[in-house]
């Protein structure tokens, strides 16, 4: 399993949502909107509150974020909640099912839906397959049936 840490954290609260800003060890600069998982999450409620939410800090030499609240996260999970939420926000935008996304990108449907829950890591192989598929629109059009 591979192990991120985090290299900086700009955390954001605005318009009603609170987004963190995650810049990894390893070059990924991603970002995770945390106000759909605290509202369905009932230990992450405190972060819903902009003046706790704010006080997050990185701990541990880039291992996790903590909370003055208690909680804590480690930069694993958070990269992989920033990956599959960048990967739902993609297949939603080409107006995808999952079932379709998958057959666009060569994968299972159970992948898929592992992808987009975060409990697996999404690939560099995938994330450049689906840059590939927004740099090639003959790949967007519906395939005759045949």
């Amino acid at each position: 399993m591979l192990l991120h840490r985090l290299r900086d954290l700009c955390l954001v609260v605005e318009a009603g949502t609170a987004r963190a800003r995650l810049m990894f060890e390893n070059g990924d600069h991603l970002e995770l909107d945390f106000t759909e998982r605290a509202r369905n999450r009932s230990k992450l409620k405190p972060l819903l509150e902009p003046d706790t939410f704010l006080a997050g800090r990185i701990v541990d030499d880039g291992i996790a974020v903590e909370w003055p609240c208690g909680i804590e996260i480690d930069a694993t999970s958070l990269h992989r909640s920033a990956m599959a939420m960048l990967f739902r926000k993609w297949r939603k935008r080409h107006g995808m099912s999952q079932v379709n996304a998958a057959e666009a990108l060569g994968l299972t449907g159970r992948t898929v839906q592992n992808y987009e829950s975060g409990e697996q890591e999404i690939p560099r192989t995938v994330m450049l397959a689906m840059r590939g598929y927004d740099a090639s629109p003959e790949l967007q059009r519906p395939r005759a049936a045949g």
